[in-house]
C-alpha cells in the first residue's frame, strides 16, 4: 500500500488488518474506512492530515489522540470500539458527523465546542451528563439512546433538532422540547416520564411526526388527555403500559429491528400487528427489497411471535441473544452477518434451515451445526473456525463458504459428496487428499484453495488429479 501514493479513498470492510504502517505515508488519501478490523493502534494516520471522512468502526481502539491534528475531518465513525477519552477530539471543529455507538464514554464534555456538528450518534455508552451538547446549535439529528441520561434541559436551545433518540435513559422531564420547532421524531420509549404536556405544548409537531412513548409511567391526565390531543393532530404516537400490550400488537423494543419491519410492511411508522408478521413471510420480503439489512440491531424480542417466518437477513448488528428466533420453524433461509456472535449454540434447534449464512463474526464453534441436515449451503467466512469435522453429517451441502478462517483438517468434506463448490481459501490447509477421496466432485465443479500453504503432494499430485476429474481449481501461492 505504501506505493500508492496517489490514492485518495480506501476501503476494506471486514479485513483482518491491525497494522495501518503501510498508510502513513499516503498523504493523498482524504478518505479511510476499515471497519470491522483487529485495529488496536490508529498512531500511523496522525499525519494524514487531507482526511475528511474516517471509519473505523468495530475495532479495537481505545486511544483517539492521533486523530488531534487530523482537523480537516467532517465525518468520524468509531462505534464498536473500547474509547473512553474524547479529549482529542476537542480541536476537531470541521465535524458534522461523529459516530461513537458502544465505546465506554462517560464525558463528553470535549465535544462542547464542535459547533458545525449536524448528527452525533452517542448510543451505549456510559454517559450522565449531556449539559456541553448545549452549545451545538447546528445538531439536527442526536442519537444517545441505553446510557444513564435523566437531564435533557441542555437541549432546549438546539432549535435545529430533528431527530432526538433518547429511548433507554432515565429522563422524567421532556420540558426541553416544548420549543423546538424542527422536531420530526422524538424516541423516548423506556425512560420514567409521567407528564408529556410538554410535548403537547410544542404546536410545531403535526400530521406525520413521530412520538415513542412506550414503556413510560405515563400519568392520568396523559394518558387520558395528552396523547389523545397529540392523536388528534395526525401525530403518530407510539405508547404501551408497563404492564399490559394492546391486543393484537406486537412490541420490538429495538427500534431498529422495529424499523426493519415497518420498512418492509410498507409503513413509515405505527404499530406492528401480529397480522402484519403472519402475512409477512421474508424479511426483507421480496416485495419490499433493500440492498443491505439495517445496523445495530442488539434485541430480536418480538420475533418469537413470528412463527411463519422462513427467511431472515439481519446485519452489521451486535446480537448477544438469539433465543427469540429459536422457535421459528419454519425458518429455511438465516443470514447473520456481521453481528459479534461468538455462540451458535441455539441455532442447533432451526433443524429446517437449508441456507445458513454466518459470515463475519467471531465463531470458533461450529458443531451446533451436526444436526442442521438440510442445509445446502453454508457460509461462515472470515470467522475463527480451525474444526470443521461437525460438518461431516451434512452430506446435502451443494455450497461450502469458509475462507478466512483458520482451517487445516478437511477429512470431514470427504462425504459430502453432493456440494458443487468448496470455497477454502486464506486457509491453513495443507493436505488436500479429503477432497480426492469426495467420490461426488467432478465435471464443472469447484475448489478455491489460493492462499493455503498447501504441501508439495498436494500442488504436483493432488490438485493435477483433480483438473483430471473436470474439476475447476484454483490455486496460488
Amino acid at each position: 500500500m505504501e506505493c500508492c501514493t496517489e490514492l485518495r479513498a480506501l476501503s476494506l470492510a471486514g479485513s483482518q488488518i491491525s497494522d495501518l504502517t503501510p498508510l502513513s505515508t499516503l498523504a493523498s488519501l482524504t478518505e479511510i474506512s476499515i471497519n470491522w478490523a483487529d485495529i488496536h493502534d490508529i498512531t500511523p494516520i496522525s499525519g494524514l492530515t487531507n482526511l475528511t471522512y474516517l471509519g473505523l468502526m468495530g475495532n479495537k481502539i481505545e486511544e483517539l489522540s492521533p486523530l488531534s491534528e487530523l482537523t480537516n475531518l467532517t465525518d468520524l465513525e468509531f462505534a464498536w470500539n473500547d474509547i473512553e477519552d474524547l479529549s482529542p477530539l476537542s480541536e476537531l471543529t470541521n465535524l458534522s458527523w461523529l459516530h461513537l455507538e458502544a465505546n465506554n464514554v462517560k464525558d463528553i464534555s470535549p465535544l462542547a465546542d464542535l459547533s458545525n456538528l449536524t448528527g452525533l450518534v452517542l448510543r451505549d455508552n456510559n454517559i450522565h451528563n449531556i449539559s456541553p451538547l448545549s452549545h451545538l446549535e447546528n445538531l439536527r439529528n442526536l442519537y444517545a439512546s441505553a446510557n444513564q441520561i435523566d437531564d435533557i434541559s441542555a437541549l432546549a436551545n438546539l432549535i435545529r433538532l430533528e431527530e432526538i433518540y433518547l429511548s433507554g435513559n432515565d429522563i422524567e422531564d421532556v420540558s426541553a422540547l416544548s420549543n423546538l420547532p424542527e422536531l420530526e421524531e422524538i424516541r423516548l420509549d423506556n425512560n420514567q416520564i409521567a407528564d408529556i404536556a410538554p410535548l403537547v405544548a410544542n404546536t410545531a409537531l403535526g400530521k406525520g411526526d413521530v412520538i415513542d412513548l412506550r414503556m413510560n409511567p405515563l400519568d392520568e391526565i396523559s394518558l387520558n388527555q395528552y396523547l389523545m390531543k397529540l392523536m388528534e393532530r395526525e401525530i403518530d404516537v407510539e405508547f404501551s403500559s408497563l404492564d399490559n400490550k394492546p391486543d393484537g400488537i406486537i412490541n420490538f423494543p429495538d427500534l431498529n429491528l422495529k424499523g426493519y419491519i415497518l420498512r418492509e410492511l410498507g409503513k413509515i411508522s405505527g404499530y406492528i400487528y401480529q397480522s402484519d408478521l403472519d402475512e409477512l413471510l421474508e424479511l426483507p420480503s421480496p416485495k419490499f427489497s433493500f440492498s443491505s439489512a439495517p445496523t445495530g440491531i442488539t434485541d430480536l424480542t418480538g420475533m418469537e411471535y413470528w412463527t411463519n417466518l422462513t427467511s431472515l437477513v439481519i446485519g452489521n448488528s451486535e446480537l448477544t441473544d438469539m433465543s427469540p428466533i429459536i422457535g421459528l420453524d419454519n425458518l429455511t433461509s438465516l443470514t447473520l452477518n456481521l453481528c459479534q456472535i461468538t455462540d451458535i449454540k441455539l441455532l442447533t434447534h432451526l433443524t429446517n434451515l437449508s441456507i445458513l449464512n454466518l459470515d463475519f463474526n467471531e465463531i470458533s464453534d461450529v458443531s451446533p451445526l451436526s444436526n442442521l441436515t438440510n442445509l445446502t449451503e453454508l457460509s461462515f467466512i472470515h470467522s475463527n473456525v480451525s474444526d470443521i469435522s461437525a460438518l461431516a453429517n451434512l452430506t446435502n451441502l451443494t455450497g461450502l463458504n469458509c475462507p478466512y478462517n483458520n482451517i487445516v483438517d478437511i477429512s470431514a468434506l470427504s462425504n459430502l459428496t453432493n456440494i458443487t463448490i468448496f470455497s477454502l481459501y486464506e486457509n491453513q490447509i495443507t493436505d488436500i487428499s479429503p477432497l480426492l477421496e469426495n467420490s461426488g466432485l467432478g465435471e464443472g465443479d469447484t475448489v478455491l484453495l489460493s492462499g493455503n500453504p498447501l504441501s508439495e503432494t498436494s500442488i504436483n499430485i493432488y490438485i493435477p488429479q483433480l483438473e483430471a476429474r473436470g474439476i475447476d481449481v484454483d490455486f496460488w501461492h
